[in-house]
């Protein structure tokens, strides 16, 4: 009987204190049967990717184990150019600024060794702000970005919000680097996506 119970909450202890869902989809779970068909599935052993071009004016990208079939990041992003309700509650695709999310979450968040603050892809400046939710193994990343002519020291402040990114810490850990780490004033932060 102690070995079930042991087993229980191992199991319990496993799995992420908050199931962030999004559009049906939720961290840590299968993708569900019912949603509607994705426009494009593609697998890079050992992971799934499967890929919604608008879903509530929202593409949404899902990359799940290809084992067990539990969804261990999704990307969330605009589907039309404009502002865009995020899925966060506060923040707009296309007008939420990256000063804005230092301020609302205290601090310019941690940093992955392998992606690091910012990245250049074709004519567009990409910064990365993330944050670890407290309490759980889920890491929240958001991508701002501005046009690279605009792009100068500082400028960044004024980029605004491209993508969501919501992810396993382990997973995270494999694809962007082992080392995390933590800029001025960091602290893990409340669940953005509560209500």
């Amino acid at each position: 009987m102690r070995v079930i119970g042991a087993l229980f909450l191992a199991g319990v202890l496993s799995l992420p204190a908050t199931a962030e869902t999004f559009l049906g989809v939720t961290l840590g779970a299968p993708i569900p049967e019912g949603l509607p068909a994705p426009d494009d599935i593609q697998t890079q052993a050992p992971f799934t990717r499967t890929f919604w071009a608008a879903r509530d004016g929202v593409q949404v990208t899902a990359i799940a184990d290809g084992e067990t079939g539990e969804v261990v990041f999704v990307e969330l992003r605009p589907a039309d150019s404009g502002p865009v309700a995020a899925q966060t509650p506060g923040l707009i695709f296309g007008q939420t600024t990256r000063a804005d999310l230092h301020a609302r979450f205290g601090s310019e968040g941690i940093v992955f060794e392998t992606i690091g603050r910012a990245g250049v892809f074709g004519e567009v400046a990409a910064y990365f702000t993330s944050y670890e939710i407290e309490g759980d193994d889920i890491v929240v990343s958001f991508v701002t970005i501005e046009p690279l002519a605009d792009a100068t020291d500082g400028s960044d402040a004024g980029s605004t919000l491209d993508s969501i990114v919501v992810a396993q810490g382990g997973y995270l850990t494999q694809v962007w680097g082992i080392n995390r780490g933590r800029l001025p004033g960091y602290a893990p932060i409340p669940d953005p996506f509560a209500d």
